[in-house]
């Protein structure tokens, strides 16, 4: 199992700490600079502060949105979403819901019943860490895609070993990952590479 990395309230006190150092020796410096001769430089730093703080101020109001919300999303291995995500292509094709390009041939019929997922939710900070994380300033571009999978008993076994109500809850639930993917085909992503699991399922 991939250690689960709760880098929400840390990179965010870790972020405020060094941007609120940052500003206030800009400031210090404009301060005790005041009375000097300005070659532009002040000028430029100062609407380099500007510019840094309404950034961090963003930034920060975005991390508020989401105190207290739900988190269950995480980090899982490519490989392992994929083998969900194949699930539910197959789950489809047995209910006739298929590529266009595929055969059917009706009538179909479905001896399994599944429970019904209306929406997924997630801690859209924590997110947009992984994001930043796993592949900001990555060679090449990287894309990204939500796909649907259907929780199988091998990956909640992996991702849920010590929770038998959230294996229960999940098992053979539609769900959805963020996928990554490059459009250079010499770029292609690995299958030890990782994805995330939007994994707040409703209801």
């Amino acid at each position: 199992m991939i250690p689960s990395l709760n880098l929400n309230h840390f990179i965010m006190k870790t972020t405020h700490l060094f941007a609120g150092a940052f500003l206030s020796l800009g400031v210090l410096f404009l301060t005790s600079c005041r009375n000097c001769p300005d070659s532009g430089g002040q000028k430029a730093l100062q609407d380099s502060l500007s510019s840094y703080r309404a950034a961090f101020l963003q930034d920060e109001a975005f991390a508020k949105m989401f105190e207290g919300a739900d988190d269950d999303g995480q980090e899982v291995r490519l490989s392992e979403a994929r083998q969900c995500i194949a699930l539910y292509e197959e789950e489809m094709k047995k209910r006739g819901i298929l590529h266009k390009d595929s055969s059917f041939s009706p009538p179909i019929v479905i001896n399994n019943r599944m429970d019904i997922t209306y929406a997924v939710k997630f801690n859209g900070f924590k997110f947009k860490e992984w994001m930043l994380r796993r592949y900001y300033g990555r060679t090449g571009e990287v894309h990204f895609k939500l796909a649907f999978g259907i929780y199988t008993p091998a990956f909640l076994s992996t991702y849920f070993p010590n929770s038998p109500t959230a294996r229960g809850s999940r098992l053979n639930r539609i769900t959805a990952f963020v996928i990554p993917y490059s459009t250079d085909s010499t770029q292609s992503l690995r299958d030890d590479e990782f994805a995330y699991n939007l994994g707040g399922l409703e209801p």
